[in-house]
């Protein structure tokens, strides 16, 4: 199947697979949905594999970062639809030994 085909445009021109691949990060300043609902404003979330310049420069703003380990952030699996074709693509998250994404 040619690459082209296997790209989604609502990820930015890349594979859900490499989206998904990419490091993650969250915010703490929402409160957590599961109980007692933690939450720390201004706080952010970031596996250790991003970036040291980009991590850097989210300090530089008045951020706190805070770094977790690599692959540790997040349950992740998607499934597109190419519209045209109908081609279905999918991404599955190493994360947590969850490694399946399935789509019709």
């Amino acid at each position: 199947m040619p690459a082209t085909v296997l790209l989604d445009p609502a990820v930015g021109g890349q594979h859900l697979q490499q989206a998904i691949d990419a490091p993650a990060w969250h915010s703490l300043s929402a409160p957590s949905s599961f109980y007692p609902r933690d939450f720390e404003p201004g706080v952010l979330l970031v596996e250790d594999r991003l970036d040291a310049a980009v991590v850097t420069a989210l300090r530089a703003y008045g951020r706190e970062v805070r770094l977790a380990d690599s692959w540790s952030l997040g349950r992740l699996c998607a499934v597109s639809r190419d519209p045209a074709t109908g081609v279905l693509a999918a991404g599955a998250n190493p994360r947590g030994m969850q490694g399946y994404a399935c789509g019709r």
